[in-house]
């Protein structure tokens, strides 16, 4: 999904929960089914899927002119457990969705938010987002040929003055930085581009993203010096 797709999404499930918490056990207002059934008309759209099945249907009004509480609860239910399992939203989704918004790097959000927005699978964010960070070491050291580790050994000397990205004025501190960097890429790139780890949770991969966020923030400001 899209920044745009998941704000509304997000949306629509916690109206979607609203509803289903006032929802009575008699019978309905067709006002409150008409308001669930252009939900999920909204889900359909912007999920790019036929969703009328989970629509409440016409036969199920009573003869008052009121819908019937059990066909409509149940409706709600299986909505809610469809988006929740097709979809992963739900309350970790929403909690998600408000940690995304704190990701400042515009390309990094680009290629990681569909994929944090995803039910499973979540090693592909590191995967994308060690694959930003070191693309943009390579941008801003302008060396060409290495990746992963090997790149940042080559652009980040621990010795400040022998190094082609100064990362902080104090060696100290650059030196910790370089460390990060390559730890980054040992502990996190390699294993995230040449295997598979599909019990990686999505708050696990979302507070690695946050953190080469900020690891892109400290790339971007580095002096480049020439050797």
């Amino acid at each position: 999904m899209t920044d745009e797709q998941l704000s509304q999404s997000k949306k629509l499930y916690g109206r979607l929960t609203g509803i289903q918490r006032s929802l009575t056990k008699s019978s309905i207002d067709p006002i409150i089914v008409n308001d669930i059934n252009s939900i999920v008309d909204k889900f359909g759209t912007i999920f790019g899927e036929d969703m009328v099945d989970l629509s409440i249907p016409r036969k199920a009004l009573n003869d008052y002119g009121n819908f019937r509480a059990d066909i409509v609860h149940s409706k709600v239910d299986q909505l809610l457990s469809y988006l929740e399992s097709g979809y992963g939203l739900g309350s970790n989704i929403v909690e998600t969705g408000s940690l995304i918004n704190a990701i400042h790097d515009e390309e990094l959000r680009a290629r990681c938010v569909d994929l944090l927005s995803a039910p499973s699978r979540f090693d592909r964010v590191v995967n994308q987002a060690t694959l930003v960070l070191e693309d943009r070491i390579r941008q801003k050291s302008g060396i060409q040929g290495f990746e992963g580790t090997k790149l940042v050994n080559e652009a980040c000397k621990s010795v400040s003055r022998e190094s082609v990205l100064i990362l902080d004025h104090d060696n100290s501190v650059h030196e910790g930085l370089v460390h990060t960097l390559r730890g980054m890429m040992m502990g996190y790139r390699n294993q995230a581009h040449h295997t598979v780890n599909n019990q990686m949770t999505r708050e696990e991969s979302l507070k690695i993203c946050g953190f080469i966020d900020v690891l892109l923030s400290v790339v971007e400001t580095a002096r480049k010096q020439n050797l």
